[in-house]
């Protein structure tokens, strides 16, 4: 289901997509908040991985670091690569 910014009743499962856009971290120490997504490309045989996480731990200020990789076929001579954010 395609959400859009001008239905606001719109509903994926029992979640509005009010609830589903809105913004998660209110400042509050003691938080983590991780979001990923993965792909593939059938044309490349490869896969690929994008990872966010934003942290509040308990001391010290919120940060946000994440990585993207890729991956392809074990049969492919190409190589598999990660690369930090």
């Amino acid at each position: 289901m395609a959400l859009s910014k001008s239905k606001s009743s719109s509903k994926v499962g029992s979640y509005s997509q009010a609830d589903i856009l809105s913004k998660r971290f209110d400042g509050s120490k003691e938080k983590l908040e991780v979001w990923y997504d993965t792909f593939s490309d059938e044309q490349l045989d490869a896969g690929f991985w994008i990872h966010h996480e934003l942290v509040s731990p308990v001391n010290g200020e919120p940060y946000v670091h994440g990585w993207f990789g890729y991956f392809f076929n074990k049969e492919q001579d190409a190589p598999n690569s990660q690369v930090g954010f």
